[in-house]
């Protein structure tokens, strides 16, 4: 493994656990406090159980949000 530089490829680690440990949260705004507070408390509770977030902002764009809820979905 070292002799050739083997990092291990995340993806298919996840591939074969079966899940990524990632929550996906998709907000219109994070300047809004209402956002951000919710957006600050999924990322708290996340860290308690060693999931990572993924924040999306889409800026109130309805083609915006389609394409991260259709990311989110396909696991990207």
């Amino acid at each position: 493994m070292e002799l050739t530089n083997y990092e291990r490829n995340i993806n298919a680690v996840h591939l074969s656990k079966g899940k990524t440990n990632l929550i996906g949260v998709v907000v219109p705004s994070i300047k809004r406090p209402y956002f951000g507070l919710v957006a600050e408390g999924i990322a708290g509770e996340a860290l308690k159980d060693n999931y990572k977030l993924v924040l999306i902002q889409t800026n109130y764009e309805e083609k915006r949000e389609l394409e991260a809820l259709m990311m989110l979905r396909s696991n990207k």
